[in-house]
């Protein structure tokens, strides 16, 4: 007997559904009835090892963090089973990118870092134009979550929007009004050209300004919030007017006219003195406004002054767009669009915006010096729409192809009190190339020394043509050429580069990539002007000419000219480091993509041995040798060929370094880890150079995950810690990849049984980095290794004694008591437990806002408590949390694959199981480590595609599911019968009769001692299988069991406290109509007859008792059974009166349901009609005008067009003309 395991198999099996396993929730019977089950949906209806690239490392290929990601809602650890062959990859990326994982990384980071932008909105679909009340807590922004475009307000603290008003129409550009009583939008209610509309907050009204004449294209306020700006036109050829409106005047005024001019985005200063716009150009493809562009810069246009406009145009390229001031007047912030990031050959709104602010001095006669701007955001962000409040700016950035909201500090992501050497310390260790160029743009402005400045110049335009931003390159080489004191050979250099951007540039625009003649003559040209370089007095722009045609030519296919100039270039001779980088990243392109591997490795070893570079960038070309040399070769070849190319070189130079780490690397086995660290370990205190001993860490790390050696990664990682020091830009770097190495071995240590070691190794984490992954680590750990929660609480509130405000001990509270939410089985109880949990939260919330770990629990406990009281409010609040844990944990599969899941299960106990099977869908392609987390979720899955009508995938996902029980009894025995009873209902629902009634049949012995209801659902599934495969003497058996058991003594479930659950009332119509029918196809009508009046009597007290219409409309077709029954037992007078019940049954249920026709009415008047034409009853023998209503039904489905009604439409029209010809009367 297994006691009171079906009762509870629904809330033990969905591992992802609870924050601590094995206590799950959130997985239910598909047949059981829920009071959410018809919610309306609350959103759209359709809708790590962190990427760490080493400055001189090659990455191999791209990896995910971690291989064996976890469902669990917190601790990602507590559900991994360790596969050894598999750390590579979790550690792989440490060395393939720039990103920092959230390892020790907060929303207002420490001041070792740059700023970060924090995400306000997430989910799949846009929030736009966000501002920020003056309390600085409520954004209002609009959205489209609803499909159409709505105004939403929500709190930073919450997260849950909510819709400001339902204008039933798309709406847009939200205003808040100086004095935050009114908010100013456009409307598209009554005018598709849009009007200028306002919502006045207390009294909850709106009145719109302008009218049906004018198309309003921008609002804005006033200062004084009385009146409001509004871009209009009359038609679509005309030119934009900008006006100003008294927000007390009638619909329609004209209002005053300001300005009559083809223009954009107006704003107004804070003091009301200051106009500012983009203006429109005229565009290549016509005159007219619509045809237009905005132009680089905007205009300064005075309202007091008698000063005449001022057109100001930012030192850089592209076009300029949304001006806005700052609340205090003192800076415009404004977007730049800098380059032609789509490829459409014009620079405009639809490519990628960065967020600029500059200096305001609205007393001056040209409020913005020129070159004051600052740089606010990097290239690697779309960010546009930017709205500065009092003490954060908010802006509209893109996000995995959805608009979403951010904020950030005022003075962007550069941190204010940063000096310029901090700037060059953060630009030697930073992994980004925007953040670089966004931090050489920090640097300009402060040089005076015109060395330094082309130098800063130099390598901006290099960062820019490696991204392919050939607009900002040929922008700044102009600059460059512009500079009066520079060498004539860079004047040279400059024109070289220049033609090689411009040919870049026309290779991106080709289409297809594909050859054309206007190209090759264009290229043709270029090369004659290139040839003119070849006997240049500078060798440098020599090379770089050289290096310019051999590209030109490779691409118009003579190779083998190109290949020439390759190897006539001389790097050896080269000075100029930049030009050397330049040839470097061409050559490594050019070589690779022909398969050069010797010459790729002599460019690399002449790179290496260079002595114009440093020593730092020499290791980097080093790396690059080492990597290209041994690629593609098995493991004894590598050793071979890396002695033979150790015999000639120097073992002291930076390639015999890097080689000789390598070499000590490639002798290593699992077995001989220790001797390998010695070797290194002894190697790196010997060497005192910092980029030395930096390398030889990388490259250990590197091959220590690629080959899973956990000893050797573990002990470089420590010594690289203990090596920089607290304070060094590297700091975060080293934390940050000592944190993952360590995180993955506690990992290993907790799949592998050991738990107690996994937890010294989560808790050594705690106390190095702020990972606030290890603290959940920790307490798992420490749970399975037999510590209690009151143990840990009092450990740790000893811990953070100094520190009662610490985020991290916030969240350990609110984990711990998190845990306890299981047994509150009170709903007031439960919801004060959840209110005070997410009020410890809150605080740390806004201390670390990017902190996955924070925002995955505050939306489990939302998630939890709306499983208990179906608050919508905390379904979108979950939501909004989930997909901002989501949004910050790209990398990391296990939070990612946990959340997945979450959303899936949040959005299927809302009724969208259309947007939950997305989520399932994208959950599916990471990997499973348990077989518990597989089977929780092909049993999710399974429910939202039955709920979908998908029947056929829900019999897949289940098989699957019983193929797991099959391969792991042993860990999955326990969930046996609910897979069985699963598998039989979703293969009765997908017309497999058949293997319904085997698995119904397989699952009654597991359950004989089980609770009633799950005996019964057995007996009732095998029954109805039964009679779908017309075995109706055994159906009846079954039934008639089934009906014995609903009339005995014994509960329906023993100890069964929670509400909400189906009772034996709730199941005995259901019974009844299924026996009815087994009744009437063994041919015993008269038992039939009385089954179905059961049923017809059930149905009836459950509409009595519940007020829900569908009883009713049940009971109608009840009572056409009836009727039916009463004709087969040649009872005519009692199927006329079954006929007349069902039809007034069904006529109150149309009205409460407010549908002119339904299906049981069409059926009770086609009996009725055929009692008279077929079996000699007469119409008037009805209490009804029969021919009436027939006529009546007959024009409503003509009428409504159902397809459905189709063969019913043709067989009325043959009822009436019979009728007809037998001279009865149709009408009244």
């Amino acid at each position: 007997m297994i006691s009171g395991r079906v009762r509870l198999l629904d809330w033990l099996v969905s591992a992802a559904g609870q924050i601590f396993a094995p206590r799950q929730l959130l997985l239910h019977y598909p047949n059981t009835r829920h009071p959410w089950r018809n919610a309306k949906s609350a959103f759209m209806p359709s809708s790590a090892i962190s990427r760490r690239r080493q400055a001189w490392t090659y990455s191999r290929s791209p990896v995910k963090r971690v291989t064996e990601p976890s469902t669990t809602l917190i601790v990602p650890g507590r559900y991994l089973s360790r596969n050894p062959n598999k750390l590579q990859t979790c550690l792989w990326s440490l060395l393939a990118s720039g990103l920092l994982s959230n390892v020790a990384i907060g929303a207002n980071p420490p001041k070792d870092r740059l700023e970060t932008m924090v995400g306000l909105t997430a989910g799949r679909y846009d929030h736009f134009q966000g501002q920020l009340a003056d309390d600085g807590e409520t954004l209002s922004f609009v959205s489209n979550a609803n499909t159409t475009t709505e105004i939403h307000r929500q709190s930073l603290l919450r997260n849950a929007p909510t819709l400001v008003f339902d204008d039933n129409a798309d709406t847009s550009q939200p205003r808040l009004s100086p004095d935050g009583q009114s908010l100013l939008y456009i409307s598209y209610q009554e005018d598709a050209s849009g009007d200028a509309c306002i919502y006045h907050f207390k009294q909850r009204d709106r009145r719109c300004l302008t009218d049906e004449n004018t198309e309003v294209l921008h609002v804005f306020w006033f200062p004084d919030s009385l009146h409001i700006g509004a871009l209009t036109r009359t038609g679509l050829l005309d030119t934009h007017e900008l006006r100003k409106y008294s927000v007390g005047q009638r619909r329609g005024d004209t209002g005053e006219l300001l300005l009559s001019r083809n223009i954009a985005a107006p704003t107004v200063s804070p003091d009301g003195r200051w106009l500012v716009y983009v203006p429109l150009e005229q565009g290549t493809s016509g005159q007219f406004s619509f045809m237009m562009r905005a132009s680089s810069g905007f205009v300064l246009h005075p309202l007091i002054s008698g000063l005449s406009p001022r057109l100001f145009r930012p030192d850089m390229p592209g076009s300029t767009g949304f001006p806005t001031f700052s609340p205090d007047g003192q800076y415009l912030y404004f977007t730049q669009f800098l380059n032609d990031t789509n490829f459409d050959g014009v620079i405009d709104g639809g490519d990628n915006g960065i967020l600029f602010r500059a200096r305001f001095d609205g007393d001056a006669v040209s409020p913005i010096r020129r070159g004051s701007y600052e740089q606010l955001t990097s290239g690697r962000r779309n960010c546009q729409y930017p709205s500065p409040a009092r003490d954060k700016l908010i802006a509209t950035c893109l996000r995995a192809g959805y608009l979403q909201i951010y904020s950030l500090p005022l003075s962007g992501l550069v941190p204010p009190d940063w000096t310029r050497q901090r700037i060059e310390e953060e630009l030697l260790v930073t992994r980004d190339p925007w953040e670089r160029l966004l931090l050489l743009k920090r640097l300009l402005p402060d040089t005076e020394d015109q060395a330094k400045r082309i130098a800063i110049y130099r390598r901006i335009i290099l960062e820019h043509l490696s991204l392919h931003e050939y607009e900002s390159t040929e922008y700044h080489l102009r600059l460059l050429q512009d500079l009066d004191d520079a060498d004539a050979w860079l004047a040279d250099w400059t024109e070289v580069l220049l033609e090689l951007t411009a040919y870049r540039r026309d290779e991106q625009r080709l289409p297809h990539g594909k050859l054309n003649a206007a190209f090759i003559q264009a290229q043709q040209e270029r090369l004659d002007r290139l040839s003119r370089w070849q006997g240049a007095r500078h060798s440098t722009v020599h090379r770089l000419a050289a290096m310019a045609r051999l590209e030109i030519l490779d691409v118009l296919g003579d190779k083998k000219q190109a290949l020439a100039l390759s190897d006539a270039l001389d790097l050896a001779g080269e000075k100029d480091t930049f030009s050397l980088h330049l040839i470097a990243m061409q050559q490594q392109k050019f070589l690779r993509l022909l398969d050069e591997r010797e010459r790729l490795l002599r460019m690399f070893r002449q790179l290496a041995e260079h002595s114009a570079f440093s020593e730092r960038e020499r290791l980097r070309y080093a790396d690059a040798y080492k990597r290209s040399l041994l690629q593609g070769l098995a493991r004894r070849e590598q050793r071979q060929s890396l002695a033979k190319r150790l015999e000639t070189v120097e073992p002291d130079s930076p390639l015999g370094f890097m080689l000789s780490i390598e070499s000590h690397l490639l002798a290593t086995d699992a077995a001989s880890q220790a001797i390998t660290q010695d070797h290194l370990t002894s190697l790196f205190q010997e060497t005192g150079s910092f980029e030395r001993r930096r390398a030889l860490i990388m490259s250990a790390i590197d091959h220590a995950a690629y080959n899973d050696y956990q000893q050797l990664l573990y002990t470089m990682g420590s010594l690289w810690l203990d090596t920089v020091l607290v304070g060094h830009p590297e700091r975060k770097h080293a934390e940050a990849i000592f944190a993952d190495i360590v995180l993955e071995k506690a990992y290993a240590e907790m799949a592998g049984g050991h738990p107690a070691e996994a937890a010294e190794l989560f808790h050594e984490i705690t106390e190095t980095t702020t990972s606030l992954e290890a603290h959940e680590g920790y307490i798992e750990a420490s749970l399975r290794s037999g510590k209690f929660s009151e143990q840990l609480l009092a450990a740790y509130k000893t811990r953070y004694s100094d520190r009662p405000k610490a985020p991290e001990w916030a969240f350990v509270q609110a984990y711990l008591r998190g845990q306890r939410l299981n047994a509150i089985t009170d709903l007031e109880k439960h919801r004060a437990e959840v209110d005070r949990d997410m009020a410890l939260l809150l605080p740390a919330l806004q201390v670390l806002p990017r902190s996955p770990e924070i925002h995955h629990l505050y939306a489990y406990l939302a998630h939890r408590e709306f499983h208990r009281s179906h608050d919508h409010e905390m379904a979108m609040i979950a939501h909004t949390h989930y997909h901002l844990a989501l949004d910050l944990a790209p990398r990391n599969p296990r939070r990612k694959a946990s959340v997945l899941h979450e959303l899936g299960l949040l959005q299927a106990a809302l009724g969208n199981h259309h947007i939950a099977l997305r989520h399932f869908q994208e959950r599916a392609r990471l990997p499973f480590t348990r077989p518990r987390q597989e089977l929780s979720f092909r049993l999710d899955k399974a429910r939202s595609h039955y709920f979908r009508g998908r029947y056929r995938t829900s019999k897949s996902e289940i098989e699957s599911a019983q193929t797991l029980i099959d391969d792991h009894r042993d860990k999955l025995a326990e969930f046996r019968t609910l897979v069985i009873d699963r598998g039989a209902f979703y293969h009765y629902v997908g017309g497999d009769y058949e293997q319904a009634e085997n698995l119904y049949r397989a699952l009654l012995p597991e359950i004989t001692g089980e609770n009633l209801a799950e005996r019964l659902k057995a007996h009732l599934g095998l029954g109805a299988s039964l009679l779908k495969t017309s075995q109706y003497e055994l159906a009846i058996a079954e039934l008639s069991h089934a009906w014995a058991l609903l009339d005995s003594d014994e509960p329906m479930r023993r100890n069964e406290t929670r509400a909400g659950r189906l009772d034996k009332d709730d199941y005995r119509h259901i019974v009844a109509g299924l026996l009815a029918h087994a009744q009437r196809g063994a041919g015993n009508f008269d038992a039939a007859f009385d089954a179905m009046r059961e049923r017809r009597r059930w149905l009836l007290k459950r509409f009595e008792e519940y007020e829900q219409e569908t009883y009713l409309q049940e009971a109608a077709s009840a009572s056409h059974h009836l009727a039916v029954l009463s004709v087969m037992q040649g009872r005519l007078g009692a199927a006329i009166r079954h006929i007349e019940e069902g039809l007034s049954d069904a006529d109150t249920w149309r009205v409460h349901a407010g549908v002119p026709m339904d299906s049981v009415t069409l059926a009770l008047l086609q009996t009725a009609a055929e009692l008279c034409i077929f079996a000699g009853a007469s119409p008037d023998q009805f209490s009804i005008n029969l021919p009436a209503r027939l006529n009546q039904a007959f024009e409503i489905i003509i009428r409504e067009s159902n397809p459905k009604w189709l063969p019913t439409r043709r067989l009325f029209a043959d009822y009436l003309a019979a009728f007809d010809l037998d001279g009865l009367k149709t009408l009244e």
